[in-house]
């Protein structure tokens, strides 16, 4: 039964998206301002975040200008008498990622320094902290400076740097300021978004103009929604991120498979909650929350599937730059599921 009506959804879904698409694509449309803010400004900052998190003893104070791209690395030699001795390197991105393997495989001695360091395009020896580093090519000119604390042995710390484009010349605030902007507008539009697909769904005729009104109506609670599950999901997502790539051992991996879990039932919720929005305005986020999840687990194999088409509508939505699909395209595909969802429950109770 679930898989009949999995499939009666997709049929209804494609012929509705056909009837309707001049609509969808105007409400796609609407979502590309916000949309593209905030992907412009999480592209701007999230290599910065990244960084910051790979290596947080490390900073690059100047480089060469000469040089568009590189890749820091900073060790301990294992073989050392010192313990204060670290070598640095500095990579172009394409020798940093065809020499990987010498640094992550250990031991890490004098033998593998020597040769990464006829592989650099610059290196220095480390013996003090916590000040300017020079960091020299092999002519001895500096084309580089770096700001280093210590690193234990069997500690790498890893940084990537790109310049700067001259017609790019926001600094890592404003990029932020950016993208926060774009998910305030973005998240305040999906409440709306969410009642004018239900409303052509359920066929409810409404004048396009009919989705500003929704918009205003849903904004703050749909906002509130939108900014708590992307806390939640960013923390989820770092979570992953440190304890796979960054603390790995075996407690990480147990640590990382739980998060890995916590993203499910996050994605449960998020399939359900701004349809049920829609049709239960009144209610609270919390009881929002758990009747989305209450939902996903009394039809789990359905909310797998349409887990599934989802992802493959972000996908051409990517591919498309939004218009196809898009938001509005996967948010009447969710209203077209939870309506079949109601109507198999309808039929249990007057059976």
């Amino acid at each position: 039964m679930k898989d009949v009506m999995t499939r009666m959804t997709l049929v209804k879904y494609f012929y509705f998206f056909r009837y309707n698409f001049s609509r969808l694509v105007l409400l796609n449309l609407i979502t590309m301002i916000p949309l593209g803010m905030m992907a412009f400004g999480l592209y701007n900052t999230l290599p910065s975040i990244i960084d910051y998190f790979n290596s947080m003893n490390m900073a690059i104070l100047e480089v060469d200008p000469s040089y568009e791209k590189a890749v820091f690395i900073a060790i301990a030699r294992d073989d050392s008498k010192s313990d204060n001795i670290t070598d640095l390197y500095m990579f172009e991105p394409e020798d940093f990622n065809s020499l990987r393997r010498y640094f992550f495989i250990p031991p890490y001695n004098k033998d593998k320094a020597e040769f990464l360091g006829e592989k650099a395009i610059g290196t220095a020896v480390v013996t003090f902290f916590d000040e300017s580093i020079t960091v020299k090519d092999k002519e001895g000119n500096p084309i580089a400076t770096v700001w280093l604390s210590k690193v234990g042995k069997g500690t790498i710390e890893v940084m990537n740097y790109r310049k700067r484009r001259e017609w790019n010349q926001m600094s890592f605030s404003q990029y932020t300021v950016l993208f926060l902007v774009g998910l305030i507008l973005f998240g305040g539009m999906l409440g709306g978004i969410s009642e004018y697909a239900q409303r052509m769904i359920y066929h409810e005729v409404r004048k396009f103009t009919y989705v500003f009104r929704a918009i205003w109506k849903h904004f703050v609670k749909s906002l509130v929604i939108s900014i708590f599950l992307f806390i939640i999901f960013s923390i989820v997502v770092a979570n992953i991120y440190l304890y796979i790539f960054l603390f790995s051992n075996d407690v990480s991996v147990f640590v990382a498979a739980l998060n890995l879990w916590m993203l499910v039932f996050f994605m449960f919720i998020l399939l359900w909650i701004f349809p049920f929005m829609v049709i239960n305005s009144n209610e609270s986020i919390w009881r929002l929350m758990r009747k989305s999840l209450f939902l996903s687990f009394d039809n789990f194999e359905y909310t797998m599937d349409v887990l599934l088409f989802v992802g493959i509508f972000a996908v051409l939505s990517l591919i498309t730059a939004g218009i196809f699909p898009g938001v509005a395209g996967i948010f009447s595909f969710l209203s077209n599921s939870l309506k079949d969802i109601s109507a198999r429950y309808s039929m249990m109770d007057a059976a």
